[in-house]
Order: C-alpha cells, then sequence, then structure tokens
C-alpha cells in the first residue's frame, strides 16, 4: 500500500478509533457521562470518581491496527515520493491503464462469460478492441454506444479466435465524450446476455513523450530526462516504472511540472534509498502522462508515450551520495499525531 493510500485509510479510520474508544471506557465514566449536570457537579468532589480521559494504552485491535500505520508511515517517509519502492504485488502500479474484465454468470452449470478490453483510456484515434469469452457462446456481437444518448455508434460481429470472440472499433476523433461498449452473446442454449463497459475515449491528445534523453547522477539520485512535445500547456504529472537487469520492479518514479506548449523535458529521479542492491543495469517502462484539469470545466487527460521500454546499459549506483531522504514539514506532523494517538515510541526523524 503507498503512503498516499494508507494516510487515506487512516483518516477514514480515525472516526472509528474514537467511537470504539469511548464505549471502552470505564463502567464508572460512562455512568458519570449519563449523570445530569447537578449530579455530576455534586460527584465531581468525590476522589474515587474522578477518572483520567478514555484512552487506548490497553492492547486493542484497534490500537494494533493503528500503530501498523503508524509503523508503515514512518518507513515510507524514509524514502522520497517522487522515487518509490515497486514490487511485484503493485498491480495496478505496473499496469496504470489495465482495463478490469467484466462478467457474469451464464448457466446453470457455472459457465461465465466475459467481456475486456485491451485497456481502459483511449487516446483518439486508437483502435478499440472487444474480447469475449466463455464456455457454450454461439454467437458474440460488440456495440460502441453513445452513453448519453444510447444512440449505436458503431457495430460489429465478433470472430472466434483461439476460443475467444474479438471486434476491434476504429477510433475515430469526433466521437461523443460518454462512450461504452456492449457486448451481446447468445448461449448455445439460446438464452441471450448483455456485458456493458464503460471506458474512457480523449478526443485530443495534450502531450506526448516522445523519447528519453541523458541519465547521471545528481546528489542521492539518479536522473532520468524525458523528452516531451506538448500540445495543450498545463501541469503535468509524468511517472514511470524503473526494472533492475532480470526485470523485476525496483521503483516508482514520477515528477510533475507546469509545462508549455511546445518542446519540453521533465526529470524523473530514482533516489539511491531504492537503487542499492540492484545491479548496475535499469530499465523504464510503463511511462504515463497526466494532465491536470485547469478549469472547474477541463477534464483530466492523458498524454500518449513513444517510448516502450527504455534500456540503461549501465549506471553505477555507488556513485550516488548515501543522503537520506527528509520529509516535510506537514509529514512529520502526521507521524507525530500518530506517535500520539498510539503511545508509540517510533523515531521522530526516519
Amino acid at each position: 500500500m503507498t503512503a498516499k493510500k494508507r494516510w487515506a485509510l487512516f483518516g477514514a479510520c480515525l472516526a472509528c478509533f474514537v467511537v470504539v474508544a469511548f464505549y471502552r471506557m470505564t463502567p464508572t465514566t460512562a455512568a458519570n457521562a449519563a449523570q445530569p449536570a447537578d449530579q455530576g457537579a455534586e460527584h465531581s468532589s468525590r476522589s474515587d470518581h474522578i477518572v483520567d480521559a478514555p484512552t487506548m494504552k490497553k492492547e486493542t485491535p484497534e490500537l494494533e491496527f493503528f500503530q501498523q500505520i503508524a509503523d508503515s508511515y514512518a518507513s515510507d517517509l524514509k524514502i522520497p515520493p517522487y522515487s518509490r519502492s515497486l514490487s511485484e504485488h503493485d498491480f495496478d502500479v505496473l499496469h496504470p491503464n489495465h482495463f478490469y474484465p467484466k462478467a457474469l454468470p451464464a448457466g446453470k452449470r457455472g459457465d461465465r462469460v466475459q467481456l475486456a478490453l485491451n485497456k481502459y483510456r483511449f487516446v483518439c484515434p486508437e483502435p478499440v478492441v472487444v474480447e469475449v469469452s466463455g464456455e457454450g457462446i454461439e454467437f458474440a456481437e460488440a456495440i460502441l454506444v453513445d452513453r448519453d444518448s444510447d444512440a449505436v455508434l458503431q457495430s460489429a460481429p465478433m470472430a472466434l479466435n483461439a476460443g475467444r470472440h474479438i471486434a476491434t472499433f476504429s477510433g475515430r476523433c469526433d466521437f461523443p465524450r460518454n462512450l461504452s461498449v456492449v457486448g451481446k452473446v447468445r448461449m448455445a442454449s439460446g438464452r441471450p446476455y448483455e456485458i456493458p463497459a464503460i471506458l474512457e475515449y480523449q478526443l485530443h491528445n495534450p502531450a506526448t513523450v516522445t523519447g528519453i534523453g541523458s541519465t547521471w547522477a545528481d546528489g542521492a539520485d539518479m536522473v532520468v530526462e524525458a523528452v516531451l512535445e506538448v500540445q495543450r500547456a498545463g501541469h503535468f504529472l509524468l511517472s514511470a516504472n524503473l526494472f533492475d537487469a532480470a526485470g523485476a520492479p525496483v521503483a516508482h518514479l514520477s515528477q510533475s511540472a507546469d509545462l508549455d506548449v511546445g518542446s519540453n523535458t521533465i526529470q524523473l529521479r530514482g533516489h539511491q534509498s531504492v537503487l542499492q542492491g540492484r545491479g548496475s543495469s535499469f530499465s523504464l517502462a510503463n511511462l504515463n502522462l497526466k494532465r491536470y484539469p485547469s478549469a472547474p470545466s477541463d477534464r483530466r487527460s492523458y498524454g500518449v508515450s513513444m517510448v516502450d521500454r527504455h534500456v540503461i546499459d549501465y549506471f553505477d549506483v555507488d556513485i550516488l551520495e548515501p543522503i537520506a531522504h527528509q520529509p516535510a514539514p506537514d509529514q512529520l506532523a502526521r507521524l507525530e499525531f500518530l506517535k500520539k494517538i498510539t503511545g508509540s515510541n517510533i523515531e521522530k526523524d526516519p
């Protein structure tokens, strides 16, 4: 789990923590809280009724949960946000434009019909490839629909190929804004099914990653320069995944920048803390370019990368300075807050 997701989870669970803490108060405390104001004043002078504020000092599942979050957050602060550790378990990061197949039961024997697209986001004029698979399919058809008007834009019978029914919709730059694909199938039993799926189809490409330039050392960072051609100015975020020579994930690199129309560069940085012990040969892949909305009526959009994979034949990681990452003040404040909740002795300065 990334630090950003973990902090969001922490915030969502904090309310639950407070409620649980309240109901774990001692019976005396709960009774006093329920007394009328005058009775509370009468008993407040008696030492046997004086209690501390509710705490979670005793080991509880709730406290253990928050302790795990605190430990993980402290560990994450040792690594800069622009160079996050990456493993084979981080599926969404490794496949940033993956389409999760849609499935529904199809038959009393437990057969299933599944619809998949070649990806989730498309940029004009990219084609949309639709695939339907399952046991006992007699006929399959795919239709492309305008979600706002329910108008059918294209339809195509699906050809059977290696047990899968496949159709391709040609890309167009005059598509409506909101699209969906519907797979229509008829089973051998005669029963029909429809499987709808939503996709994103952009009519304009805001920017293109045209290549990767030089790689060099800068303090504790390995710097990889990406070259871009921007068609629409704005605030962009470029991310990419770094792999070692064996193809194992090393780090998720990201960097944001305000870019004007024309030729630009963005420098991706890999921190020494995630590169040490991973060899001297790397490759950069899964480049993902996002443009943020510049106005309330604007939508986020994604660029295109002409770079599928860039190989860094040799980089001497040992020349990087062993400088530890220094967290921002607001991050240290969050860590201090976690320490107070859990009563832990987490190091403040990771």
